[in-house]
């Protein structure tokens, strides 16, 4: 078995973000979000991405991390409605999507979370 399906929520998550290929997909994460596992998402995104390139559709599989915990705000449905607007009509996006934070600032994040949040 490959290292990636190591854990059985990553090698479902990477199996069904291969399976979206090549449809666009954001995946709309919290920097304090102890629920969802910053280092699962980046292998599943990176264990579906050959699926995408294999479509030509690397630019259609992206992440957006927004300063909150397992939840969504504004930040993310600007995210996106960016990136659909981005796929849908063509419009280029100004930013990014396919940053993933770094460990530095996931423990910043945490560190400022509200106790409640964690």
């Amino acid at each position: 078995m490959h290292r990636l399906f190591s854990h059985p929520a990553v090698g479902c998550l990477l199996a069904m973000l291969a399976a979206c290929a090549p449809r666009a997909f954001l995946a709309l994460e919290g920097d304090a979000d102890t629920i969802s596992r910053p280092e699962a998402v980046k292998r599943s995104m990176a264990g579906a991405r050959p699926a995408y390139v294999l479509f030509g559709a690397e630019n259609r599989l992206g992440v957006n991390y927004a300063s909150h915990s397992h939840m969504f705000n504004a930040d993310d449905w600007n995210a996106l409605l960016t990136f659909a607007a981005w796929h849908l009509f063509g419009i280029k996006p100004d930013r990014s999507f396919n940053r993933f934070q770094k460990d530095a600032e996931l423990d910043s994040a945490l560190r400022r979370a509200p106790t409640s949040a964690k």
